[in-house]
């Protein structure tokens, strides 16, 4: 049975969003599964379920185990989606059958559900193998005559935060080293015992130290199984690809990917997968005020990698450069713990996690972000310099004490997922999920000082996955109602961004105010290099400030209720170039602006969104070239915007605003990039600027129900459409 969209009298079938479409549209009857007519009760239960989710979901049905899925779950296939809709399992999932297709096979035989934690499946979704992590389970759908005759699925991804805490631990352990005291060599060394736990990301790792007159590189002994591969002295004037790639690093200070590393180098060791790693990076290990890089890392990348974390051997040759220093600086020889502790507790404050470091056998609070003491239920002052079990006595009696002194006692850490916690909140016990991992926190003789915690809140999410479950196993249509907690999103990084601003900007004004008192009291005193320090923390102190005021704009426009009123957007624009008028006149640019009208909005929001827009504009252009830049509002129907909207918004009618520009553009597979707040496309030294300007258009386009999308070609321009709509937005013609 064919259906065009929007006709099947199929109550389980409307709505769910581009995969509800697409369902309405398919062809059943051309399909194991036949005409919709003949699909049983049992399976329109399940399917109706997935389609109105917002979570991954998904129905295996029949012997053939069909996949029929949701739009979250159509993520996660990527490239394999929409084709895996209506076909075999094992024909979307060849490559992890043979894991996942034995599971499968018990729930149809009746053995039950099956549960499956932060699982490592080499999907080939985007072309090639790839590290991915899930959580799911597989529950049996059982028919009218009580047998089972499908499989449920609720999973969720955990790629990013299994990889991004592996990063986080590597990191750790590179930070906490003590490395005062040893030679440049032994720096070297720890590092590359840091990085040889760590195989999945680096299935191998050396570190060549460059001469002092920059002609031969020797290689640092740590590994005997690399000799075959990579010899202890290299000349760098030779042609060799080890030579010249490492030649090339050094002189240009840059990272150098080396390719197909098998056929130039032979079989290299594979770490923790089964195959040789086809990539290699060489990052130069720099130290400021050298024209030179002391050494380089050379490190086998991870073959199932993606692109979003192929730049972390930079990262952790960073903090190689950083232990360096501290070695060989006799004034970094005299930072002592409390100094590292006033960097954790600033890098604490601005992390989006909750995160608190423990002192001691009495688990003394040391540092507690907001985020923490937001899941304990408590102020700063109830708990902070106090063993934890005097802040939350309820949590002592619930294995809690026993799991710190097992990390604190062991020096192994622990994680715990899921874990139930009932916790005192507003005067009485609220039963609480939580995440945690605890890791032993040492100080530089390797000695457990305390523990550091790293938590999250999932008490959302388990709640709604309980009756997710419950209502499968039940197959009743209660569902619809408890996945309406998934809906609601996590505001805590906007608080984050308002509560830091204001805590941050004392201490930045300090800095800069004892910077300037230094200056004119003592800079007789002060050496040049000393007072080009001063100049560098008060720069540094000047972009935090800069950068705080952006944060707490995005606060505002994220958290603040709308004041509408009407507005006239010829005069808002005005209002703007005045603002700008020394940019837009030093750069002799020109403005047009056609077809705005008056409109219902919050006016602030909306200077804002003129404001950054415009701004970047006139900041990103090529040198040389006089900006145009062109404003055009239209009144249009939502299915003639050449917008992707909602199904729901296609017959509404909006104002369709368009800016565009003749700047230097970008490349379009970074349209969606430049809305993430602190995302750059350009380092500092070429366009100033925090990275949250087009954060705050979009955030004001939202809070007005509208669309936004972003076009560009490098050294042609950028054009930015925005869409809002005028049901309850009055307009003059409207």
């Amino acid at each position: 049975m064919f259906m065009q969209d929007g006709e099947s009298s199929y109550t389980f079938l409307q709505g769910g969003g581009a995969m509800g479409a697409l369902m309405r549209s398919t062809d059943w009857s051309q399909t194991t599964l036949g005409p919709v007519d003949t699909w049983p009760q049992s399976l329109r239960t399940a399917v109706g379920i997935c389609l109105t989710s917002r979570f991954p979901m998904l129905v295996w049905w029949g012997k053939d185990l069909i996949k029929i899925y949701n739009d979250a779950y159509s993520q996660i296939l990527a490239a394999k989606h929409p084709a895996a809709l209506g076909a075999k399992g094992r024909d979307v999932w060849p490559e992890i059958w043979d894991i996942i297709g034995p599971m499968l096979e018990r729930v149809m035989a009746g053995d039950g559900a099956t549960w499956s934690e932060k699982q490592l499946l080499l999907l080939n979704r985007n072309g090639f193998p790839e590290e991915c992590y899930f959580t799911f389970s597989y529950s049996p759908i059982i028919n009218k005559g009580g047998k089972v005759a499908g499989v449920f699925t609720a999973v969720t991804e955990t790629t990013d935060e299994i990889i991004n805490e592996r990063h986080l631990r590597t990191l750790k352990e590179l930070a906490t080293t003590n490395v005062e005291t040893l030679s440049e060599e032994m720096v070297y060394k720890l590092a590359l015992n840091v990085l040889k736990e760590n195989n999945f990301d680096f299935p191998f790792a050396l570190i060549y130290r460059i001469d002092n007159n920059g002609q031969k590189a020797r290689l640092i002994p740590f590994d005997d199984d690399l000799m075959d591969n990579f010899a202890e002295v290299l000349d760098l004037s030779d042609k060799d690809v080890r030579s010249s790639c490492i030649s090339e690093a050094i002189l240009n200070r840059k990272t150098v990917n080396i390719c197909n590393t098998t056929e130039l180098l032979g079989k290299t060791p594979k770490g923790a997968w089964a195959e040789s790693p086809e990539n290699i990076k060489v990052v130069p290990i720099i130290v400021p005020g050298k024209d030179m890089a002391n050494a380089v890392l050379v490190v086998g990348l991870n073959p199932h990698s993606n692109e979003r974390h192929q730049g972390f051997a930079e990262v952790v040759t960073s903090q190689i450069s950083h232990n360096l220093i501290l070695a060989k600086s006799h004034e970094k020889r005299r930072i002592d713990a409390e100094e590292r502790i006033k960097i954790l507790r600033s890098l604490f404050g601005q992390a989006p996690v909750a995160l608190c470091i423990l002192r001691g056998p009495q688990h003394v609070v040391e540092i507690a972000n907001e985020h923490v003491l937001k899941i304990w239920g408590k102020e700063s002052d109830d708990v902070m310099n106090r063993p934890i079990f005097e802040g939350l006595p309820e949590a002592r009696e619930q294995g809690l004490e026993e799991l710190l002194n097992g990390v604190y006692n062991t020096g192994e850490r622990h994680v715990a997922n899921e874990l139930p916690v009932n916790l005192q909140r507003e005067g009485k016990l609220e039963k609480t999920y939580l995440n945690f991992v605890y890791e032993p926190f040492r100080e530089w003789d390797g000695k457990v000082a305390g523990i550091i915690a790293v938590a999250t809140d999932v008490t959302q999410q388990v709640i709604a996955r309980k009756k997710i479950e419950e209502v499968v196993a039940e197959r009743t249509k209660d569902l619809l109602q408890s996945n309406s907690n998934l809906e609601r999103s996590n505001k805590e990084l906007e608080q984050f961004a308002y509560v830091a601003s204001h805590d941050l900007q004392e201490p930045l004004r300090k800095i800069t105010a004892f910077g300037d008192i230094l200056k004119n009291r003592y800079k007789e005193a002060l050496p040049t290099e000393g007072q080009d320090m001063i100049d560098r923390m008060q720069s540094a102190a000047s972009r935090m400030s800069s950068l705080i005021d952006d944060l707490l704009s995005f606060s505002r426009v994220s958290t603040k209720p709308l004041q509408k009123e009407q507005i006239d957007l010829n005069r808002i624009v005005m209002e703007v170039k005045g603002d700008l008028y020394t940019a837009i006149k030093e750069r002799s640019a020109k403005i047009n602006v056609t077809g705005l009208q008056t409109i219902y909005g919050d006016p602030l929001q909306f200077r804002q969104l003129f404001q950054n827009l415009l701004g970047n504009a006139l900041k990103f252009q090529k040198e040389g070239i006089t900006p145009e830049i062109d404003i055009t509002g239209s009144a249009v129907a939502g299915k003639e915007s050449g917008i992707e909207i909602q199904e729901d918004d296609l017959d509404k009618q909006f104002l369709q605003i368009t800016l565009s520009d003749n700047g230097i553009g970008f490349e379009q597979q970074y349209a969606q990039k430049i809305f993430q707040i602190f995302q750059r496309l350009h380092g500092r030294m070429e366009y100033s600027g925090s990275g949250v300007g087009l954060s705050i258009v979009q955030k004001v386009v939202e809070n007005h129900n509208g669309y936004i999308t972003a076009e560009g070609k490098p050294g042609e321009g950028a054009t930015f459409r925005m869409l809002f709509p005028l049901d309850g937005m009055t307009t003059e013609e409207a």
